[in-house]
């Protein structure tokens, strides 16, 4: 039978008092290189949901819901039910909540109790998530409580009283700019806090230990405010953290209006920001960071068709462009009309992008979109601007690639994804690769005569698609290195077949590319490191997720129990015309 139960909930829910230990050394203050300071002193809350107009004292509102759990003999009477606020009582700390329960047998239960409901439970284990972008205003619901007791079953028809003793899991910044510290000089919509250690992402907990750490920590290192109303000089808001020890660790604090940036200022004087507890920070947004458009021409030669857009840009290490993340990529960069194109950057770092310097990019033209390139040479660089090598439509030198043998003797029958190994995209039966040096694929041939093809294993590879436009047929000049061992043979040509490709086995069951362009003997002193064969050739007519493809076998002659290796390097492929 489902009954509805009455519970007197008793947490401690005092006002914000004064804590004996302290986030911050009030003898001690910002001074960053502009100048300017930040205060950061802390108080210890107990507070819960609401705060009252003293924006100290919390209270128990409409609406609010806790749940609870019940166990008797590690067997759970009840599990995550929620329990809602009928009305608060006299005292604004304790409040009268109904739920819905069975019947309970009499006996002494223990009781666990968490605030908020969990976004997820199992067992005793309850996960929440302490968001990465929050409005900057009081939310009872990131304040995490958990809670444990012991008492007698749960009676119908009275108020059954349950003292819960809540714990708070989460850290709170209350944060106040003082008049005059908008130096930005205008409303700020959005400000981002980094910290030193992760503060945000999911966390579980076990409500069987309520005092305990998190099981699962924060992963975030950074918190952005996207305030749905502007702050300015005089206003107070709050920021919900994940407890962290934030002694001798860089804080920092970057604004914007939506249009310009603050300079970041960094405070190092914040101490141990535990669970349960409040710091105030007097907060200066510090000056605009001045700006500048800066003009980037686009080289095509790689990719073999003018540039018609950018989509990122990613700059070495060190350089931010105007976005509150600071980040080395930026993905508005606007076409001039004229073949250049421009973007925003910070003005103290234009006379630091020099001719020979190497970018990431994105960029897409008529036949092709989403082309990215790592390793871009910048020229003609000055403080206005300067000219990118455009990306080749493909281009693979296997220098980023992580070395990986699980799947080189594979049966032949099945292939492979080739992430684990660095390469996404690519697929291949019979792989291997060595660190930053080269693709190895490889064939074994049981017998060459009719009666023992059975046991041939064929390698093969293929790339990923082509970033070729749907509706585009192009020609394509393609070339790359490759070398082998023994009396082998190489099937190169391309496939439209998307996933992994077996390149099969037993004699009937191989599978070259179903588009051949050539069948050759590579030069045979191959190697991981010597790819003595090179290779150009132009193919025509083709089409989006087009995917270049080679399969390896023997050459001629009788063959026994033989593998035979392939090392495949250095591919590029440009738009023909």
């Amino acid at each position: 039978m489902r009954i509805i139960k009455q519970l007197a909930i008793l947490p401690t829910l005092a006002a914000l008092a004064a804590a004996a230990v302290s986030c911050h050394d009030g003898a001690d203050w910002l001074t960053p290189d502009t100048g300017r300071r930040i205060e950061v002193s802390i108080n210890a809350p107990s507070t819960r949901t609401a705060l009252c107009e003293d924006g100290l004292t919390a209270r128990w509102i409409r609406g609010d819901r806790i749940a609870l759990w019940a166990y008797a003999g590690g067997t759970a009477a009840f599990a995550n039910v929620p329990f809602t606020l009928w009305y608060p009582r006299e005292d604004p700390e304790q409040g009268l909540f109904t739920g819905e329960i069975d019947g309970m047998n009499a006996g002494t239960y223990d009781y666990y109790a968490s605030y908020p409901t969990p976004e997820a439970a199992e067992g005793t284990k309850v996960s929440y998530t302490i968001p990465t972008v929050q409005d900057g205003t009081w939310n009872g619901d990131l304040d995490i409580m958990l809670a444990a007791t012991q008492g007698a079953e749960l009676k119908e028809e009275i108020i059954n009283e349950i003292t819960l003793r809540f714990h708070h899991k989460v850290h709170a910044l209350k944060i106040t700019i003082p008049e005059g510290r908008n130096l930005l000089g205008r409303p700020i919509e959005k400000l981002r806090i980094e910290f030193p250690q992760p503060v945000a992402g999911r966390m579980t907990w076990d409500l069987a230990h309520p005092e305990a750490a998190p099981e699962t920590a924060a992963t975030a290192r950074a918190v952005t405010l996207d305030f749905a109303t502007p702050v300015d000089e005089g206003d107070t808001f709050w920021v919900f953290i994940a407890p962290a020890d934030l002694t001798g660790g860089q804080v920092r604090f970057t604004a914007t209006d939506g249009t310009e940036y603050s300079w970041p200022l960094s405070a190092w004087n914040f101490r141990d920001c535990a669970a349960g507890r409040m710091t105030p920070v007097r907060l200066t947004i510090d000056q605009p960071r001045p700006q500048q458009d800066f003009r980037i021409t686009v080289d095509p030669a790689h990719l073999g068709e003018p540039v018609t857009e950018i989509d990122s840009l990613t700059m070495p290490a060190g350089y931010e462009f105007p976005t509150l993340e600071l980040s080395a990529t930026t993905r508005t960069i606007t076409p001039n009309g004229d073949g250049t194109f421009s973007t925003r950057i910070f003005s103290d770092q234009a006379d630091a992008l020099g001719t020979g310097m190497q970018v990431a990019i994105g960029v897409g033209s008529e036949n092709t979109e989403g082309v990215y390139g790592r390793k871009c040479e910048v020229t003609n660089a000055t403080a206005e601007g300067c000219t990118v090598m455009a990306p080749y439509l493909f281009f693979e030198d296997f220098s980023d690639a992580t070395g990986n043998d699980a799947h080189a003797d594979e049966n032949g029958a099945n292939a492979y994804e080739m992430a684990e190994a660095g390469l996404p995209g690519w697929t291949g039966s019979r792989w291997k690769t060595e660190a930053n040096t080269s693709l190895e694929f490889r064939t074994y041939i049981g017998s060459s005569t009719i009666f023992g093809r059975q046991d041939n294993k064929y390698g093969r590879v293929d790339t990923p698609p082509l970033p070729l436009r749907n509706g585009k047929t192009v020609a394509l000049s393609v070339s790359y290195d490759i070398g082998s061992t023994g009396n082998s043979k190489c099937t190169f040509g391309w496939t439209t077949q998307s996933g992994p490709i077996a390149g099969g086995r037993g004699y009937d069951n191989r599978t070259p590319p179903e588009n051949e362009v050539e069948t050759f003997a590579p030069d045979t002193s191959g190697s991981p490191t010597n790819m003595p064969t090179h290779k150009d050739y132009t193919i025509r007519n083709c089409v989006s997720g087009t995917r270049l493809s080679w399969f390896g076998t023997y050459n001629s002659g009788t063959v026994t129990a033989k593998t035979f290796y392939f090392y495949l390097d250095n591919i590029r492929v440009t738009i023909a015309h």
